[in-house]
């Protein structure tokens, strides 16, 4: 998970008598956004961003004299993003940031985000995603949680963004305080200024709670100077430490709210480092790689996932590949994995056999490492998704499927229904007359919809799995539900097909694209009934469309019949001697087109199944076709999410999904024969 922060606008509100003030930030418009950690700029998909209790916090500071409050309102419309909320905090820095906000002061907010999944957007690559289209090159953030908001004096855009503040009741003068009260409104620990700050603070105390003719001019400008040098040291003082504890949040807290000098948090960053660093990258082998992504590689290897699969991964390469088979990490397995863990997290691991204690310290280590030093590659759930998405997509690429002998395939933004346009224009350059104008190719009426729909199921490694150290049983549960993705797909297919066929308003003899009759039975004879009448079909202007077909599907029981009909021509030798020829055996049809068998034409459980019927069909071109299935967003195999460390099963659960649709598109691309009376 990547953590992203948003600069945004920060206005306050007027409230109502007896009710607490709010504030308004108008997070974000849906656009591209410039991004310190990433090369690219960043689109945030609204409508896969997810939102919890939103605290609102001071400069990421995760204190309770840091929190001002929490958002009850949040306002995501799919294009544009929003919060609202009361402010809650009652500590001094609240209170004086409220009071300079009445002053005039100038917020901003940045909101902070977890960027979970993300998808490069190539040059001259257009999307559609917040509702507007948008062009590469950028990186799509697909899925992310939105966790926190920060008010602070000046947002990543470096005053990039305005904020119009409203109007505010006025700050209570007159009330009897002591200085310390009267400092701690400002923010400021009187303990730890100097004589001289002090002694100019005194002084501007004391002209504020005096009538305004007594305060002496001097004096008050004199202790504003001394106060902003006391508020300048700090603000270099925070800035020196973010600086130094950027990788380190925990750290970086402890300073700010106990006042450590930038040396004192430069000691405490080198000793967290020193915990941590020696267990992240090899001891030996090639110097600088990650062990995490070493070890997934391993799994991955160990679990059947073919090495020339991740060799061409950008994730891990050759280089990966290489370090994964060596004595060190060869044929990791689960308890490895588990080890690796504990000395990620400078833990010893315990001694004895792999028990519920040894998988929970496992898990322990895992999250304390996410907590502690906040984006981290040794991750159990992390890791297990990884090695199960390069098993899904080696298993995805080993099974057949023919749908896409005669199925166009295209991307859809989102699940709502996606009209298609037939181009049934004659695509004809026609002569044009002296002082004519060209025409335009447009659509007509003629056009059908797809929608994408979510298939998907739940997988894990059991705490079984991991006492008997066993990635076999994963591996195989992965191979089979993919192979169970990949059949609700040819499943989703067919069945329309099928669906299509019985409903008789697709094939039609009228279209061209039908026939019946004892004569249509698959043959020599038939076939070249098919073809002719398949060659007749013509576009809106009565042109030939002269599409070849090139696909034969058939079912099961014609299986034979189709390859005797498409294969090469015999020769047959006649005569002897001096009347001695050869002559083919009367085949016109060998060579011409691919036979592909489906059982599913003729499964009972499809309505419409049949063991006659065949199609004569042309291969997708253009993006067109006979059928046509889409997917979301391009995602053409399945994909696994992690989920959190369950302590009660002592195992991690991930989820797996796969949004695609499945539609009849274009009727001239195939005939149907019925292949009966």
């Amino acid at each position: 998970m990547i953590p992203v922060r948003l600069t945004a606008g920060f206005r306050l509100m007027q409230a109502a008598a007896g009710s607490p003030r709010r504030f308004r930030i108008d997070a974000y418009s849906g656009g591209k956004l410039r991004v310190k950690s990433f090369a690219l700029p960043v689109v945030v998909d609204l409508s896969k961003l997810e939102a919890g209790h939103v605290q609102i916090l001071l400069n990421h500071e995760e204190t309770t004299d840091a929190t001002v409050g929490m958002a009850d309102a949040i306002d995501n419309n799919g294009r544009e993003l929003a919060l609202s909320g009361p402010i809650t905090g009652t500590s001094p820095r609240v209170q004086g940031v409220v009071r300079a906000f009445d002053n005039g002061q100038r917020w901003e907010a940045s909101i902070g985000c977890l960027i979970h999944e993300t998808r490069d957007i190539h040059p001259g690559q257009t999307v559609y995603v917040n509702r507007q289209q948008q062009s590469g090159p950028f990186t799509l953030a697909t899925r992310s949680t939105l966790v926190e908001t920060s008010v602070l004096p000046l947002g990543a855009d470096r005053g990039g963004t305005s904020v119009n503040l409203a109007a505010a009741a006025a700050i209570t003068k007159g009330s009897a305080m002591s200085f310390e009260q009267w400092c701690e409104q400002m923010g400021i620990d009187p303990s730890k200024l100097t004589p001289k700050a002090k002694d100019a603070l005194m002084q501007a105390f004391s002209a504020e709670q005096a009538p305004a003719s007594d305060a002496p001019a001097t004096a008050a400008a004199s202790a504003l100077v001394d106060l902003r040098a006391v508020l300048a040291a700090d603000v270099g003082r925070v800035a020196s430490i973010k600086a130094i504890a950027a990788d380190h949040p925990k750290i970086l807290q402890a300073a700010i709210t106990n006042s450590w000098t930038p040396e004192q948090t430069e000691n405490h960053v080198l000793k967290a480092a020193s915990i941590h660093a020696p267990n992240s990258r090899f001891r030996s082998g090639v110097i600088g790689m990650d062990q995490a992504t070493v070890i997934t590689a391993s799994l991955a290897l160990t679990a059947g996932c073919r090495p020339e699969v991740l060799a061409k991964d950008a994730a891990f390469g050759e280089r990966v590949v290489d370090a994964a088979t060596t004595l060190e990490f060869r044929g990791a397995s689960v308890h490895r994995l588990l080890r690796a863990a504990y000395e990620s997290a400078g833990v010893t691991p315990p001694s004895g056999v792999v028990g519920d204690s040894y998988i929970r310290g496992a898990f322990e280590c895992s999250r304390s490492l996410r907590a502690s030093v906040g984006i981290t590659t040794m991750s159990l759930p992390g890791i297990l998704s990884n090695v199960a998405n390069k098993l899904l997509l080696s298993a995805f690429e080993s099974v057949p499927a023919t749908w896409q002998n005669i199925a166009a395939v295209s991307d859809v933004p989102n699940f709502k229904e996606a009209k298609r346009y037939r181009l049934t224009t004659g695509h004809q350059f026609d002569e044009i007359p002296p002082g004519g104008e060209i025409k335009h190719i447009t659509m007509d009426e003629e056009e059908y919809t797809n929608k994408a729909k979510t298939y998907g199921c739940i997988v894990g490694l059991t705490r079984q799995d991991i006492v008997n150290d066993d990635l076999g049983a994963f591996s195989t549960l992965l191979r089979d539900m993919v192979r169970g993705g990949m059949m609700s797909l040819e499943k989703a297919f067919y069945k329309l097909l099928l669906q299509t066929v019985a409903a008789g308003t697709f094939f039609t003899t009228g279209r061209g694209n039908y026939i019946e009759g004892a004569g249509t039975v698959l043959s020599i004879t038939s076939l070249t009934q098919a073809l002719a009448t398949f060659s007749m079909m013509v576009d809106d202007r009565g042109d030939p469309l002269l599409m070849v077909p090139e696909v034969l599907l058939v079912p099961p029981a014609l299986k034979n019949a189709a390859k005797l009909l498409t294969r090469d021509t015999s020769v047959i030798a006649v005569g002897v001697g001096g009347s001695a020829a050869t002559v083919t055996d009367g085949n016109p049809h060998a060579g011409d087109y691919r036979p592909v068998t489906s059982p599913w034409l003729s499964n009972e459980q499809l309505t419409g199944y049949t063991a006659t019927g065949w199609l004569l069909a042309a291969p997708p071109q253009g993006g067109a076709g006979l059928m046509e299935v889409c997917y979301l967003n391009g995602q053409k195999t399945p994909i696994t999410e992690e989920g959190e460390l369950d302590f009660n099963r002592l195992g991690v659960a991930m989820r797996a999904y796969w949004d695609y649709g499945v539609s009849m598109a274009d009727y001239r691309f195939g005939l149907w024969s019925k292949g009966a009376a």
